[in-house]
């Protein structure tokens, strides 16, 4: 599942960039939110 979320991850990094050139600051600061909110997957030490 980890490549699935860093793929996403990465568009999301791409959408806020591209948003924020555009002037749309609002959809790149939604975006942003979207990124920070961002579950993270648990690492080794987190499984157990």
């Amino acid at each position: 599942m980890e490549p699935v979320r860093k793929k996403f991850r990465t568009r999301l990094e791409n959408l806020q960039k591209e948003l924020t050139r555009k002037g749309d600051l609002d959809g790149a600061l939604a975006v942003k939110a979207e990124l920070i909110e961002e579950p993270v997957a648990p690492n080794a030490t987190q499984r157990g």
